[in-house]
């Protein structure tokens, strides 16, 4: 095991606030550099943040906490582990799998606070941020930097994208941009794909008015059926309306709470799994002291 003397990359954010461009693009890209090579050789992070990023003495950036993260399997989200909430994935908040890009997305969110001194999703708890990832959309870096190069901001986006598969591909990639974007700050060259085939899609005033019709052909045939179940009602409708309306708003409150339970409920199970990995790991350390 190497003894690496030096602080942490949230460490050097906290005493100077921000990075220039340059600086965080160099320690991004050699970030990027190690954790290619642990992806070339089958070892998925999981937990990217600046907590675990080293800078040494010589001006050197080390990624550190690997051993954590193959015994976790997952980037746990608990308070046992600060920080992690606020850099993990849109699948690893759901519980889904993870692989190499979910290492790329915690490497954007980390390029954005180096950039700005922030993390562009935060809140009360591990589980309101974790929320955040999954259904709102990122804030503009250049709410805080206004000056930020246009390639920059882009490969932001890109490595921050809720689907994996709009984001980088591989590190490889992500490192080409990277090093595009010192001698071209200002270029268009970061392709970004967009969720309907790489184009716009706009909707004509025509086709905006036959999914109206087709909704409401959809909501007639509904009611048609609702008093064909229900003739015992043809008499109140005033009555029959309110149940409806009722009905109604319990169903949207209910598609609103379950997924966000069913990610409240993901998050506690991995905090119990990250407990006992983490006193099981405690003993041995106490096993191999005494």
């Amino acid at each position: 095991m190497e003894l690496v003397e030096g602080i942490t990359l949230k460490e050097y954010i906290a005493k100077k606030g921000r990075l220039a461009v340059r600086e965080a693009t160099s320690i991004a890209i050699q970030v990027s550099q190690g954790l290619e090579a642990a992806h070339n050789s089958g070892i998925i992070h999981r937990d990217v943040k600046p907590q675990n990023i080293i800078i040494s003495t010589d001006g050197k950036v080390k990624v550190t906490d690997f051993g954590i993260a193959r015994a976790a399997t997952n980037n746990t989200i608990s308070t046992a582990v600060m920080g992690s909430v606020h850099y993990t994935s849109p699948e690893q908040a759901r519980g889904g799998y993870s692989d190499a890009k979910s290492d790329i997305y915690s490497l954007g969110i980390t390029l954005y606070e180096m950039l700005t001194g922030h993390v562009p999703f935060d809140g009360e708890s591990t589980v309101a941020i974790a929320i955040k990832h999954l259904q709102e959309e990122m804030k503009s870096p250049e709410i805080y930097v206004a000056d930020l190069p246009r390639s920059t901001v882009q490969i932001i986006y890109k490595c921050t994208q809720k689907s994996p598969d709009r984001r980088y591909a591989n590190m490889s990639e992500l490192i080409r941009d990277l090093k595009e974007s010192l001698v071209n700050p200002d270029g268009d060259f970061v392709q970004i794909a967009s969720n309907a085939g790489g184009r716009t899609v706009v909707i004509s005033k025509e086709e905006l008015g036959a999914i109206k019709d087709g909704y409401n052909s959809a909501r007639a045939s509904q009611e048609n059926i609702y008093h064909t179940v229900n003739p015992a009602e043809n008499g109140a409708p005033g009555q029959r309306n309110s149940d409806r309306s009722i009905s109604l708003a319990m169903i949207r409150t209910l598609m609103v709470w379950i997924p966000e339970c069913m990610v409240i409920v993901a998050m506690i199970i991995r905090e119990r799994i990250l407990i006992r990995t983490e006193l099981i790991s405690t003993m041995r350390r106490m096993r191999t002291v005494f």
